[in-house]
């Protein structure tokens, strides 16, 4: 009824819908009598909404007609729908998708509590950031390192396959791209070993610089995520003390020139980890 009630009030209709077919549990459909229906108040008390939002974006997938789906049952509702879509050049996308609770565990302990938040707690510990400082741009341009080149290749492209994506309702292919510059960050915190950097005063400099791919990293994914975890992303944004209006899609690059790029700023302090994990 909502595309009538835009009619009647002469507004605007939406170009696009999202939509999802009926949702699985380990491969079975939900019913009453097999007692495998999601209670969603008990999901949101044990993982929280931004865990629920992450997984069911991160788990969805267009639907597609498969011998696993069986075919749409064609209703009045139906073609009431396709006459829609005919008149008005409107887009549905399906999205499919089966409840794990294993999956859940996974997702949410492995991208978002290890490769996110463990990037972030490396990288904001006192330990190895004594001074609590979000370093300023080095001059990147003239690298040689393979390690430093990559994530900044990555960086570069990610913003554009992300919208990419988003767009076209894959939103678990966008995570993967955002998952692989994290993933790519943490390898080079591994090679560059800032826990023994930070003991010799004449590594400030190389210190500084691993601090930097880390928190440009962290800023650049943090704004592609806005979308799938807005508050997670937001509490990132703010550690980091990214200014709100630098918060756009167009700011999702990373800057490479000390001329043209940012200045030292402090981290903001907090005393709670960015996501716990899932036990």
């Amino acid at each position: 009824y909502w595309p009538s009630f835009l009619m009647a009030a002469d507004l605007q209709l939406p170009r696009s819908f999202i939509c999802h077919s009926h949702w699985t549990i380990e491969d079975l459909k939900m019913s009453k009598s097999r007692r495998n229906v999601i209670d969603p108040f008990q999901l949101l008390e044990h993982y929280s909404s931004e865990g629920i939002r992450y997984f069911l974006l991160r788990q969805a997938v267009p639907h597609s007609d498969t011998s696993k789906y069986k075919p749409f049952i064609i209703t009045l509702s139906f073609l009431l729908m396709l006459l829609f879509v005919i008149k008005f050049t409107c887009f549905f996308s399906f999205l499919s998708l089966d409840f794990s609770f294993l999956q859940l565990k996974r997702f949410l302990n492995t991208e978002i509590a290890d490769t996110l938040g463990n990037l972030l707690n490396r990288c904001a510990s006192l330990q190895i950031n004594q001074k609590q400082i979000y370093p300023a741009t080095p001059n990147l341009k003239n690298t040689t390192d393979a390690n430093i080149l990559n994530i900044i290749n990555l960086l570069s492209s990610v913003s554009h396959l992300c919208k990419s994506h988003y767009e076209d309702v894959n939103f678990y292919l966008g995570i993967e791209e955002i998952m692989k510059c994290l993933r790519e960050a943490n390898k080079y915190i591994e090679v560059s070993k800032p826990w023994k950097l930070v003991k010799d005063p004449q590594f400030e400099q190389d210190l500084n610089l691993v601090l930097y791919i880390a928190f440009e990293t962290l800023r650049v994914t943090g704004i592609l995520l806005q979308p799938i975890v807005p508050k997670l992303s937001t509490r990132l944004l703010d550690q980091l003390n990214v200014p709100t209006d630098e918060r756009a899609w167009s700011n999702a690059l990373p800057y490479i020139d000390s001329k043209a790029g940012k200045t030292l700023t402090k981290l903001n302090s907090f005393n709670s980890v960015l996501f716990t994990k899932i036990k």
